[in-house]
């Protein structure tokens, strides 16, 4: 009487199709990875950028509880600050207790670097030239609502970067 073998094993076909499902599942999830990089990057530079937002509000706290005339010598018109104010001579404002803030040739611009330096951004300020709404000062020129824009990244044209508008209402004690 003969004796049937069985092999137990995979044939090439087998052997095919489950290397082609694995690589389909590997690409899939490799295709993941971009876009959750690229959000990360966009996260860090915003919690970044949102942090050098409340130092410099600090830092014009700071100067406009000193003297409320900075306030009212700002400019009143929006400014768009060209990313040449970048690449520009800058002065750290670290000894002042405000690192990673630069100022510029611009009086009403300043710019924000990360220490890495892979975040950077242009800092633009003006003020509304009239009080702040719904003052309860009976002094129209004891209040000024001042406007903080920051658009990043500062070495793009400034129509091409994002950007955060910040509002502070500022009061003449």
């Amino acid at each position: 009487m003969k004796k049937k073998l069985f092999r137990s094993g995979f044939n090439l076909i087998e052997v095919t199709m489950a290397i082609a499902i694995v690589g389909i599942g590997i690409a899939g999830v490799m295709a993941l990875f971009p876009p959750a990089i690229e959000a990360n990057k966009v996260a860090n530079n915003e919690n970044y950028l949102g942090i050098v937002s409340s130092s410099f509000l600090g830092y014009l706290e700071n100067n406009f509880l000193n003297n409320f005339s900075r306030v009212t010598s700002l400019g009143s018109t929006k400014i768009e600050p060209a990313e040449t104010l970048w690449t520009g001579a800058k002065t750290s404002l670290s000894d002042k207790g405000f690192p990673g803030l630069y100022t510029t040739g611009n009086a009403s611009v300043f710019a924000a670097e990360s220490a890495d330096g892979t975040v950077n951004a242009l800092i633009a300020m003006w003020q509304s030239g009239a009080a702040a709404p719904d003052s309860y000062s009976t002094n129209a020129s004891d209040s000024r609502r001042v406007y903080v824009e920051v658009s990043w990244p500062a070495a793009l044209p400034y129509a091409n970067r994002t950007k955060k508008l910040y509002i502070y209402d500022v009061f003449n004690e």
